[in-house]
Order: C-alpha cells, then structure tokens, then sequence
C-alpha cells in the first residue's frame, strides 16, 4: 500500500524489528503509522463508521499500545496486531452488533466475543446513547411509545405494527415520522441548553 509522497512506508515502518518498542515509548513516526494503518483498516472494511473514525482511530491506537506495552517482547508484528485489534474491536464488533436486536440477549453475545471489554469510547458512548434515549422515550407520548416499541424493540414490520395497532400503514409511517423529527427537536433543544450552562 503507498503512502503520500515524503511520508515513510508504513509497512517498513511497522514491520521494522524495533517497531514495537518504538510506538510503545512514543515515537511520532511509529504511532503516525499506527494510526494511518487503522484508519486505512475502517475505511477498507466499515465505511458506515465514517462519523466516528477519528475517535476510534485514537481508540484503536491506545489499545494496540496497552497490548504493545503488556506483552513488547511477544509481538513479532506490530502491522498483524494493529490489524487483528481494529477488526476485533471495531469492525467485526459494529457488525455482529447491527445484527442483533435488544431482545435477542445481546449482552450474552457481546460476552462472547474473544474481548468482551468494548474500551472507553465504547462505554462513554453507550452511556451516553442509553441517557440520551432514555430522556428520549420518557419525553413522548404513550401511543409514540408504544409505536417506537413495536417498530424498534419487538422489531415488527411497518404492515404488522400498523394491523396490530388498528391504523393504516400510511398512517403509521406518518406519525412514526413526525414523532421522530419532534423528538429530533427535543434533543436539540436539551444540546443547546447544556451548552448555555
């Protein structure tokens, strides 16, 4: 793979015998290619990402440092490790989550992974997302509620949910619309207040 013009070779870079040793005390040519190397990763292999890579970017590299730093003397290539990392960590991880639902026991197949633990970023976003919902979902109305219910955690088609409901699905879709953009409204009422505070 090629990198811009005057820049070092990744690959020499991470596949030199002292790479290790060298992004773990910090050298800003090593850790440059690090993180070149995982953003080259998500924008290969998870490109619905998009809005997160500079966060999981910094994510991703901290991590391979802990790894580097616990076990320096049994790594014998930083690029496989940084690799095997951002696929575990990220990628692989965004894809078996989009296909679970919240009823499926999600938290049982999360533990199953080889790495249960999904970092800091992970966890100050999931907090933050279940606060943020939470707020959400309490704010609306009963029918909204049990609209979001059936659409979004028993996960029923628009069809289902509208027979199950007694409403047309054209109906249906239009307050599941206007519900979603009022609570849009909200959520950006509550960013602007917490930014006056």
């Amino acid at each position: 793979m090629r990198t811009q013009s005057g820049s070092p070779d990744r690959t020499t870079t991470l596949g030199a015998p002292d790479a290790v040793s060298r992004f773990v005390e910090g050298d800003p040519e090593a850790v440059r290619a690090v993180r070149r190397l995982i953003l080259d990763v998500l924008r290969t292999h998870s490109k619905e990402l998009k809005p997160y890579w500079d966060d999981l970017v910094l994510e991703v590299c901290a991590q391979a440092w802990q790894r580097a730093r616990k076990g320096s003397e049994e790594i014998r290539n930083l690029e496989g490790l940084v690799v095997r990392i951002t696929h575990a960590r990220v990628v692989d991880l965004h894809r078996l989550r989009s296909r679970w639902r919240m009823e499926d026991g999600a938290v049982d197949h999360l533990a199953s992974t080889a790495n249960p633990n999904p970092g800091p970023y992970e966890d100050v976003l999931r907090a933050e997302t279940s606060h943020i919902v939470s707020a959400m979902i309490a704010a609306a109305d009963e029918r909204t509620r049990v609209i979001w219910r059936l659409l979004y955690f028993e996960g029923l088609k628009y069809r289902e949910a509208a027979a199950r409901l007694g409403l047309p699905e054209g109906t249906l879709k239009r307050l599941v619309h206007e519900s979603l953009r009022a609570a849009a409204a909200r959520f950006a009422g509550l960013r602007t207040e917490g930014g006056k505070k």
